[in-house]
């Protein structure tokens, strides 16, 4: 199971964390820093809901496979 970690996601990234974290395959965390209970997004093809690993502070975090921090301009 590939561990896939999102720092600060915005729209695009809570898009991408909420799709991956839908399959049993993928254990996916967000790294913010105000927790939130789930993410729902509303997507062409319809509801996208899902509940991922919440890390809110780096002494929490965990060696991870694909890490992606992306950040508007």
């Amino acid at each position: 199971m590939p561990s896939i970690a999102l720092i600060g996601p915005g729209a695009i990234g809570a898009t991408v964390a909420a799709r991956l974290a839908r399959s049993p395959d993928h254990h996916v965390a967000v790294c913010v820093r105000t927790p939130f209970g789930h993410l729902r997004i509303d997507a062409p093809e319809g509801l996208i809901s899902a509940i991922p690993q919440l890390l809110l502070s780096p002494v929490n975090a965990m060696i991870v496979a694909l890490l992606d921090a992306a950040s508007a301009a």
